[in-house]
This record gives structure tokens, C-alpha cells and sequence, in this order.
């Protein structure tokens, strides 16, 4: 340990600020414990029977502890008695006053307290203008009126720990709603544009696949008809005029989709047809090989990943 009384009281005061915390939580698990083993003894047949004696040597080990930590607190609490420097502490409830004691006549034995190293040693007249309405009158009974009715400039580390993690939310907040921002399509004219099942969706994963799929829709659609599944000549009425109404829907919620993927990725509307085709040309020849011969699908295939790699050579890809 270095020489104490070349030390600062901010110094000294932060080293001893650490061993009171590290007290206090020792002593609230002693508390804790001592409790627990007073209902031991006084309802024993609730325990097992080594409880008891488990409780006891808990008790005993943190006992060993608290006189550690004192006796670290000894030398530099001998310092400030012989240097007698002032001090300030801050009780940590909301709204708490700062006091220039631990024994102020208005707390009490339970008051959490955290100390304030950084006045340690500093003028009081300074504390008090810090601490502002937070000042105890009774610890500082002189305080101006006009530092009594200014707000406290004090930054306990409660509150500084409260506003790191209030940071903390706020930037993770906003980089979730960039990463969101950045995977949102958005149609140059304001339009809705679809996912799969044709829900509104605005997520460019959700709305490629919703794409894709409506192309598999309409080739599946085209293929029914083909078989005769059911005919567009009105023969049959009403289930004619909804295919006709199913159909119109995808193709136009298709071409909303196209206009608002080419906006989102700074590229034409006809090539992001040729890629949403090609990848709805891949899934309905791979789902739907039973449904019909896909020799002309394939070809078509071919054509659309020859132009693919042909716009990739002329971007220097």
C-alpha cells in the first residue's frame, strides 16, 4: 500500500467507496442468512438435518469475510480521521439528499447509501452548489437558499448505470429499425406489395418469395387451363369470371411487386422479371414435374440464367 498521506481524498475515498459496497452486499447476505437460520431453529422439522449446520458454517465464512474487508477499511479511515476532509454521500431512493455523514440525524440504519469520491476533500460550499435541491438542510444548514432551488448536477453511478442502459436500449432499438429499414420495400408510387398468400408484406425476403410464388401460381394456372381444368369462354359461369378475377389479381400484385424490388434494388423493372421468373421457372419444374412436360419450362430456364450471367460479365461481376 502507498504512503496515505500522499494519497488525495478522492483517491482514498474511491478505494474506500469500493470496500463499503463490497461490505454491504456481505452483510445483506449475513442478514439473509441468519434469518433464515433463526426459522431453522425455531421450526426445525421443516429442514433436513444438515441445514443447520450447513447455514452455520455459511454464516461463519461471511462473518471471515466482513472482518476482511474491515480491516482493509482500517488505514484509510485512520487517514481521514486524522486529516478530517469533507466528504458527501448521496442516499440512492429516488430523490435522495445528499449528506456530508453516514450518521445524518434523518436516515436510518437501513438508508442505501453510495458515496461520492469525486468531492471528497472539495469545498462545501461547492457540494452544496452540486447537489442543488438534493442538499440535506440539516447536514448543511448554511446552504443558500438559491443553490436549495437548483436542480442537482450530481451523476450518481445508479443514475449513470440507469442512463447507460437506457443507451443501450435506444441504439439497439435503432439499429433493429435500420436493419428493418434497410430490408423494406417500398413501391416508388406508395403502393401495397405482397407476400406469399397474397398478405400485404414489405420485407424484401417476404416479398421475393411472395414474387417467385405468384409465378408458380400462374404457370400452374396456365397448365389447368391447358388440360381443360376449367374454361375462360364463360361456359361455366360464375367460377369462370373468379379465375378471371384470381388471375387479374396475381398478375397486377406481380407487377406492383416488380416495380417496387427494381426501386429497391436500383435496377430495371424487366430485370428483376427476368430473375423473379427464373427462380418461380426453378421451384414450379421442381414441384410441379407431374403436372405437365417441362421441356419448353426448361428452355426458358436455360434462356433466362444465360442472360443472368451475360448481365453479370458486362457489370464486371
Amino acid at each position: 500500500m502507498s504512503d496515505l498521506g500522499t494519497r488525495t481524498p478522492t483517491d482514498i475515498d474511491t478505494e474506500l467507496a469500493g470496500y463499503y459496497a463490497e461490505r454491504t452486499a456481505l452483510q445483506q447476505k449475513l442478514d439473509a442468512r441468519e434469518k433464515e437460520l433463526a426459522r431453522m431453529r425455531r421450526e426445525p422439522r421443516y429442514y433436513s438435518a444438515n441445514s443447520i449446520p450447513s447455514y452455520e458454517e455459511a454464516i461463519e465464512k461471511l462473518e471471515q469475510e466482513l472482518d476482511a474487508v474491515r480491516a482493509k477499511e482500517l488505514p484509510l479511515e485512520a487517514e481521514w480521521q486524522r486529516r478530517q476532509w469533507t466528504r458527501a454521500f448521496i442516499v440512492t431512493n429516488v430523490g435522495g439528499h445528499v449528506h456530508r455523514t453516514l450518521a445524518c440525524s434523518t436516515t436510518f440504519p437501513t438508508t442505501s447509501w453510495e458515496w461520492l469520491p469525486q468531492y471528497s476533500g472539495h469545498d462545501e460550499a461547492e457540494i452544496v452548489d452540486a447537489a442543488g435541491v438534493l442538499s440535506c438542510t440539516v447536514c448543511y444548514p448554511s446552504a443558500p437558499s438559491d443553490s436549495l432551488n437548483r436542480p442537482s448536477s450530481i451523476v450518481t453511478r445508479d443514475k449513470a448505470e440507469r442512463d447507460a442502459r437506457r443507451a443501450a436500449r435506444e441504439k439497439a432499438a435503432a439499429e433493429k429499425a435500420a436493419k428493418k429499414a434497410a430490408k423494406t420495400v417500398r413501391h416508388p408510387d406508395g403502393l401495397p406489395t405482397y407476400g406469399t398468400y397474397g398478405y400485404e408484406a414489405d420485407n424484401v425476403t417476404s416479398v421475393t418469395s411472395g414474387s417467385v410464388q405468384m409465378i408458380v401460381d400462374i404457370l400452374d394456372d396456365a397448365a389447368t387451363q391447358k388440360k381443360g381444368g376449367y374454361p375462360y369462354d364463360g361456359t361455366e359461369g360464375e367460377r369462370a369470371e373468379q379465375q378471371q378475377r384470381k388471375k387479374a389479381a396475381i398478375a397486377g400484385n406481380l407487377r406492383t411487386n416488380l416495380e417496387a424490388l427494381a426501386h429497391f434494388h436500383d435496377t430495371t423493372v424487366e430485370v428483376q422479371e427476368d430473375l423473379i421468373r427464373e427462380k418461380g421457372l426453378a421451384k414450379y419444374i421442381k414441384d410441379y414435374s407431374w403436372n405437365e412436360d417441362m421441356t419448353a419450362h426448361q428452355e426458358e430456364l436455360k434462356t433466362l440464367r444465360a442472360k443472368k450471367r451475360d448481365r453479370k460479365r458486362a457489370a464486371g461481376k
